[in-house]
């Protein structure tokens, strides 16, 4: 919670959040950098925080890991985004599916062995992102 707290302003009206990829980094033991508990405990921290204010919060989710690529639990996403996504919707978070996104329009990636995104990539995804927020701000404010 200190490091949400401390990069949280509550000037925002909007949040834009996304959550979980690191969580999934691989350590030497081959266990994620944090555990599902400890995953779903920050999540709700944050959320507890950030809604606290009143302030309409939008979850990126994360783009699926590469099947290719070993540093991260990728067997764990699966899991991880349940988890998320059940508090998500708990929390009356509107969630803007990047992983479904990555997966229909950047096979390849999906596929691939390489975390790095192209400029392409981050390109459509700051699109997707955009143009989720505004339609989904606009029925919200």
């Amino acid at each position: 919670e200190g490091t949400i707290r401390k990069h949280y302003s509550k000037s925002c009206e909007v949040f834009l959040l996304s959550f979980g990829l690191e969580d999934l980094r691989r350590t030497a033991d081959r266990s994620p950098v944090t555990s599902l508990a400890d995953f779903e405990i920050n999540l709700t921290q944050a959320l507890d925080l950030i809604k606290a204010d009143g302030v309409t919060v939008f979850w990126a989710s994360p783009p699926p890991i590469p099947r290719g690529v070993s540093s991260y639990c990728s067997e764990l996403y699966d899991d991880y985004y349940a988890a998320a996504l059940e508090i998500m919707r708990s929390y009356d978070v509107y969630v803007i599916n990047m992983r479904e996104f990555f997966e229909q329009r950047f096979s390849a990636y999906v596929e691939g062995s390489e975390m790095e995104l192209t400029e392409e990539m981050n390109e459509a995804a700051a699109e997707q992102l955009v143009s989720a927020v505004i339609f989904f701000g606009a029925q919200a404010f």
